[in-house]
């Protein structure tokens, strides 16, 4: 017998909200990289890392709410995951804007 798929929002639903987080996740470091290039890669990379990690953390709510309605006990976990890197990402943010105001001081 097959496991009933899960009652609410699609997995695909769920997926979508994930991979924009992570499209806002990685972004910064995109620029980072970038960075070595040109130097002003390396400032939007700075300055952009906390409001894109604070777009990232809501992606990741607006995902992790609908796996928890839909009973999705795997897209849960990776919502988790997502908190976590999210929030060590908000830390890295901070820091980034500290040390634009560093360098620009």
């Amino acid at each position: 017998m097959e496991p009933t798929p899960p009652a609410g929002a699609s997995r695909a639903a769920i997926v979508g909200w994930y991979k924009r987080a992570t499209v806002c996740y990685a972004l910064p470091f995109g620029l980072g990289l970038l960075g070595a290039v040109a130097p002003l890669f390396f400032t939007l990379a700075l300055l952009g890392q906390l409001p894109l990690t604070l777009t990232g953390l809501f992606f990741t709510k607006r995902g992790w709410t609908l796996a928890v309605r839909s009973g999705d006990v795997e897209k849960k976990d990776v919502g988790f995951a997502n908190f976590i890197l999210g929030a060590i990402l908000l830390v890295l943010g901070l820091l980034g804007f500290g040390l634009a105001y560093v360098m620009t001081g």
